[in-house]
């Protein structure tokens, strides 16, 4: 699968589900730019990545939240790789709050990250393809798997990614006049440093038996089906949420009696 002459820009993307898109995309031939509020370790992600796989990998500080900061990102994206094919909305946050406790600061900034930043993004990354006019361009939103399935704690992240899961045929209808698919990828329980903050340890994808394939995901998971959705194998597909969660969907609906 070859990325080669294609340019493509991640947010989110210094570590974590966003560094492994980063990588499997660089390795597949393509020009990368890093967006990330964290611009120290997006520097040294760009360094690794570009030095590994020989093509131009660069940073550029990004707040998803501030459309001021996605406009200079994506002049930068311009002037850097020349124009855009492939644009990733990685960046989020997973804020731990039981609804009844959450205050009101934690939902504005769960809801302005995962959800808000999404349709930033979005829009700049659909204008920004409209004028380079890519053969055919890409967006690819994160959603998760706790879009579709309640877990105690993650409420506010769910209502995020619900809204993600319900831009992306939104956008994708509007955008495909345009030949720019919008698709998304919704990773299950992942072994990512931002479920580690969140959980306060270390999480292992492994031994999860609500989960029928016996495990969660690794970065790397999320990264090969972003990778699948960026390429002309999904030439035909927009609109679309494809899940990367061990079967977790199917799992839970056995054990609550949903399907036999």
């Amino acid at each position: 699968m070859s990325y080669k002459g294609r340019q493509v820009a991640v947010t989110g993307g210094a570590e974590g589900i966003g560094a492994a898109i980063v990588g499997r995309m660089a390795e597949a031939g393509a020009n990368v730019m890093i967006g990330d509020i964290n611009l120290v370790l997006a520097k040294e992600t760009a360094r690794h990545m570009g030095a590994r796989f020989g093509v131009i990998c660069q940073a550029n500080e990004l707040n998803v939240t501030d459309a001021r900061s996605i406009s200079d990102f994506c002049d930068a994206t311009r002037r850097i790789l020349g124009g855009i094919d492939v644009w990733v909305n990685n960046a989020g946050l997973f804020p731990w709050s039981l609804l009844l406790d959450t205050e009101e600061a934690t939902w504005d900034d769960g809801i302005a990250v995962n959800m808000k930043g999404v349709f930033l993004c979005t829009q700049a990354a659909g204008r920004l393809m409209i004028a380079c006019k890519p053969d055919q361009g890409v967006i690819i939103n994160i959603a998760s798997m706790f879009a579709f399935r309640a877990k105690k704690g993650l409420g506010v992240y769910a209502a995020a990614k619900h809204g993600v899961v319900g831009l992306t045929p939104a956008f994708a209808l509007e955008l495909a006049e345009h030949r720019i698919r919008v698709m998304a990828v919704a990773p299950g329980s992942t072994a990512a440093p931002g479920v580690a903050r969140m959980l306060g340890r270390e999480f292992r994808p492994v031994g999860l038996s609500d989960i029928p394939l016996g495990r969660g995901a690794y970065p790397d998971d999320i990264a090969r089906a972003v990778l699948f959705c960026g390429s002309n194998l999904a030439a035909c597909m927009t609109g679309q949420t494809l899940m990367v969660d061990g079967g977790g969907i199917i799992g839970d609906a056995r054990t609550n009696g949903l399907v036999a």
